[in-house]
């Protein structure tokens, strides 16, 4: 499936949040493959030559929103909230969780930004 997503929409990298093994319901075996998943993803993104990216969701917080440690009940609604500020349309949590770690890996691995420059329209970086 990777593959084909990859084939079809051609990105430039594929970037996911970091998995969390601690706490997780349903025991080792839904840890396990998880990442079992991760390293698919990854594996055939790099066959096709295209950048990895992955970030924790303290990474991707302290970016988006300035907080990292934030409690999830807290936290979810605050990137919710800064992705409509940015124009970003997001129906739920999930998509902003995804938004926020799509733009921190824009950032990290292009150096471009889709935040609104200081003066106006104008875009980050590579952007203008």
């Amino acid at each position: 499936m990777t593959a084909r997503l990859i084939d079809k929409w051609r990105p430039d990298a594929v970037v996911i949040e970091k998995g969390i093994a601690a706490g997780v319901a349903g025991k080792e075996a839904r840890v396990q493959q998880a990442f079992g998943y991760r390293g698919c993803i990854f594996g055939v993104a790099r066959m096709k030559g295209v950048k990895v990216a992955e970030y924790s969701v303290g990474d991707i917080r302290e970016y988006l929103i300035g907080e990292r440690s934030l409690r999830t009940d807290m936290a979810k609604p605050r990137v919710f909230e800064a992705c409509k500020r940015l124009g970003w349309k997001v129906a739920n949590f999930d998509e902003s969780d995804a938004a926020a770690a799509w733009h921190l890996g824009r950032v990290r691995l292009f150096g471009v930004s889709m935040v609104p420059g200081l003066f106006g329209d104008e875009l980050h970086a590579r952007d203008q």
